[in-house]
């Protein structure tokens, strides 16, 4: 499922034609352009449809996704932007709410096979937030969080102790992309390599992973995965992080 709030500003229609074809089998932005366009929205405040706050009917239909498709393998991928664009101090409107859905799943056993990435895409552009140092480090990088299943600390322990690790380090979005591409690889042979290691070439090749995700990880790639040790010396070079976003601190 791909699922995004307010679609005057979704990923592929800002400033874009946006999409030829529905990208997923279950796809918000029908339901979202409703909401837009219905005289309920008109009259109702800023954040909510009628009495009812968006986000919460945001989560209503996430947890049903999830319900659904408890027993199935799926992807989730869920943007929610209103309650954070415009201000920052917005978003703790829906903190409480936020919770009570986690809390929800992990009660009813919906992330039992499930890793759970819960970041922002970017920081706020336009708060005054961004003349701080805090504003201007959130902006570049901001905040990522996983949830793993506790049976995972059993089987692949070096993925926790990795992630503690790298809270400490830096990483990039396209470390996203290769811990996904190391929860895929895994997925797909369980337990034939040691996950503390599992990006090096020639350990995938054993695997036998399919040669279209190990190509991701020649040397020349930046990417690398969560669950693995990112080096304490890690630069934005190394990261494949331009300039403009780096928020190392460098002498002048």
């Amino acid at each position: 499922m791909y699922s995004e709030d307010l679609p005057q500003f979704n990923m592929f229609d800002y400033l874009s034609s946006g999409l030829q074809h529905q990208p997923t089998v279950h796809y918000m932005r029908t339901f979202w352009l409703a909401v837009e366009n219905s005289l309920l929205n008109s009259m109702s405040s800023t954040y909510c449809l009628g009495a009812r706050p968006k986000h919460v009917i945001y989560f209503h239909y996430l947890l049903s996704f999830l319900r659904v498709y408890r027993d199935s393998p799926a992807f989730l991928f869920s943007l929610f932007n209103e309650a954070s664009h415009d201000y920052v101090n917005t978003v703790g409107a829906i903190d409480q709410d936020l919770r009570d859905f986690l809390n929800v799943s992990l009660t009813e056993g919906l992330f039992n096979r499930t890793v759970v990435l819960i970041l922002g895409d970017h920081g706020n552009r336009i708060d005054p937030i961004r003349l701080t140092d805090v504003g201007r480090i959130e902006d570049r990088m901001p905040m990522v969080s996983v949830v793993m299943p506790k049976w995972t600390e059993k089987i692949y322990p070096g993925w926790r102790e990795a992630l503690q690790k790298n809270s400490k380090r830096l990483l990039s979005s396209y470390d996203i992309h290769g811990t996904f591409l190391d929860v895929l690889s895994t997925l797909q042979k369980p337990g034939s390599a040691d996950p503390r290691s599992i990006f090096e070439l020639e350990k995938l090749k054993e695997t036998g992973l399919d040669i279209r995700w190990a190509k991701h990880f020649s040397a020349k790639s930046p990417e690398v995965s969560f669950f693995r040790s990112v080096p304490l010396d890690r630069t934005c070079s190394d990261a494949g992080i331009p300039d403009w976003f780096c928020v190392c601190e460098t002498d002048q």
